[in-house]
């Protein structure tokens, strides 16, 4: 683990050598700042941000960042009255519901169980207030992905009834470790997909596999803090007379590190016994799906459930993951009964919006650059790591995409006014579904028959080989000339996908029939996890992704005509 350690160090040392060395970027104006690119990312995905969940101060503090540097760039940050934030409001967090009112019962051939809350079950916040009385359904692991020929539902029908579903994801298909199928993990797309099938209620029950699969990632990170720990010290003694500023960098370095190396510890310790159900916010802190009953079960409470028609839990997961298929079923001669009682807050969250105004005949046609600044927090909703509570940075996900429209708009403001009104936009609650763009779009600053184009920065922090993905090329009839034209200077090896939408803000936009862009860099193991930290970032990719979006917007903006709006088959 060491020599993995180091061999991190010198791969980042690396990459800042070829930043440094911008003449050797292609295509990039010795304009464009490595340092502040990664200053940017450094603050944004820093622990004092609390991985920027919605309700944090934490995000308030990423927003207050957002517009000290839309200021210092002479942005107009007077755009909702003297305010550069469009606020609006959202459930900030879900509370528990008294214990009196929340049950869960099954009922055998060999009669009713009442679960004891706290010991054999807990209500998850990811539910809502809800009652449900029927039959129970054993759907695996509660996975509908037809692009990969996988569905659990597809030969059982849930409607009015509870499901029982494994955490994780199963170990037989293939496509699900790829990093970008690993959405189908978190509990908030299963929530979603039951009660899509109809279910009343979600019984959620651990599998060995993933029990193991988490404190394998805990003690990786365990011992990497340890490792980052060691280094700190190792450096400190090297400095011989350390001045104070040295000093109080080292303590809070140790700082950092030991609270980690606490965190993971005890999440270890915790582990040893398996078979316990999740906390009240075990499955994400926040809810959009108030109409049906979530709970997190013991194996030992759901085991006797099954034992007729699938022998044990155990068994029924070696069968799927063996056989690569689902093995759902109504499960005979059971039933559930049980009542979900959660409470919801609500919070203020609010968008960043700086303006650079245009002049000429196209000045009241507006530009839209934007990304995301929000991320998962403590591991709340879309966490792939469900069972730790702790910081999600978001590193890649997405200070990267935060901090290069920054760096754009830099770019852009240096120029001074261009012929349109261009608009930089750092949306929030785009991890709880888009949130953010589409409140804009639903009340936009500027009218939206006069957007011509957006462009979206989400996940670009992790260019390698020069990969890069390149989304809306066919949204307008211009897109796409363009897109190679500017590639033969920046030499990206481009991936080019014409749909206008996808799983990030272009898409409220482009539902809007505005053309659009969407730099992405691709999903990787970190993605949504307490990994995804400044140190696996990459940053001349996103010096290099900066300046071909900068040419974009320059190519746009000096057409006197609007890019012509194309509607994509999806």
């Amino acid at each position: 683990m060491k020599r993995q350690f180091l061999l991190g160090l010198a791969v980042l040392v690396g990459f800042y050598s070829s930043a440094l060395a911008q003449d050797k970027l292609p295509g990039v104006a010795k304009s464009i700042s490595a340092d502040r690119i990664a200053a940017d990312i450094k603050y944004l995905s820093s622990d004092e941000l609390e991985g920027r969940g919605v309700g944090t101060d934490g995000l308030d503090k990423a927003a207050d960042h957002i517009v000290a540097e839309f200021k210092k760039m002479g942005l107009e940050t007077k755009v909702f009255g003297d305010s550069p934030f469009q606020v609006f409001k959202l459930p900030r967090r879900t509370l528990h519901g008294p214990l009196s009112s929340n049950y869960l019962k099954f009922t055998t051939s060999e009669g009713t169980n009442t679960l004891a809350i706290g010991r054999d079950y807990n209500t998850q916040a990811i539910g809502g207030t809800a009652t449900f009385d029927g039959e129970v359904v054993f759907v695996g692991y509660g996975v509908t992905a037809p692009n990969l020929g996988y569905d659990s539902y597809a030969n059982v029908n849930v409607k009015g009834k509870a499901v029982l579903v494994l955490q994780g994801l199963p170990h037989g298909v293939a496509a699900f470790a790829e990093a970008k199928n690993q959405d189908h993990r978190s509990a908030s797309k299963k929530v979603a997909n039951a009660l899509n099938h109809g279910a009343t209620a979600i019984i959620f029950v651990s599998n060995n596999a993933e029990i193991e699969r988490q404190l394998r990632s805990v003690r990786g990170r365990l011992l990497r803090s340890l490792d980052s720990l060691a280094q700190a010290h190792t450096e400190f003694r090297a400095i011989g007379e350390a001045t104070p500023e040295q000093l109080a960098k080292y303590l809070e370095t140790v700082k950092r590190f030991t609270s980690r190396i606490d965190t993971y510890t005890k999440q270890i310790e915790s582990a040893s016994d398996n078979d316990k159900p999740l906390a009240f916010n075990g499955s994400g802190r926040n809810s959009n799906y108030r109409t049906i009953s979530v709970f997190s079960a013991k194996r030992s409470a759901v085991e006797p459930l099954v034992k007729g028609d699938l022998g044990s839990l155990t068994e029924a997961e070696d069968r799927i993951n063996d056989q690569k298929k689902p093995q759902s079923l109504l499960l005979s001669g059971v039933s559930a009964a049980g009542q979900t009682n959660v409470i919801y807050d609500e919070v203020e969250v609010k968008n960043v919006v700086g303006v650079l105004e245009g002049k000429g005949p196209n000045a009241n046609e507006t530009i839209i650059v934007g990304a995301h600044y929000d991320h998962v927090g403590l591991g709340s909703y879309g966490s792939l790591g469900p069972w730790t509570a702790e910081v999600h940075n978001g590193a890649d996900d997405n200070a990267s995409g935060t901090a290069t429209m920054l760096e754009i708009a830099r770019q852009i403001a240096a120029k001074g006014p261009q012929n349109r009104r261009i608009v930089f936009i750092a949306f929030t609650a785009e991890e709880l579904g888009m949130i953010g763009s589409k409140y804009y779009c639903d009340h936009p600053r500027f009218e939206l028959k006069n957007t011509v184009a957006m462009i979206n920065l989400d996940m670009i922090g992790r260019v390698r080989n020069d990969k890069v993905l390149l989304y809306g090329t066919g949204t307008a009839t211009e897109f796409d000339e363009i897109a190679n034209r500017l590639n033969k200077k920046y030499k990206f090896d481009m991936e080019k996908h014409p749909s206008g939408s996808g799983p990030s803000d272009h898409s409220s936009f482009y539902g809007r029939k505005i053309p659009i862009f969407w730099f992405f860099s691709d999903f990787h193991n970190d993605y949504h996890r307490p990994a995804d930290d400044f140190e696996g970032i990459m940053v001349p990719g996103m010096q290099r992704i900066t300046g071909m979006t900068v040419d974009i917007v320059t190519e746009i903006d000096k057409n006197p005509k609007r890019p012509t709006y194309v509607e994509m088959k999806q």
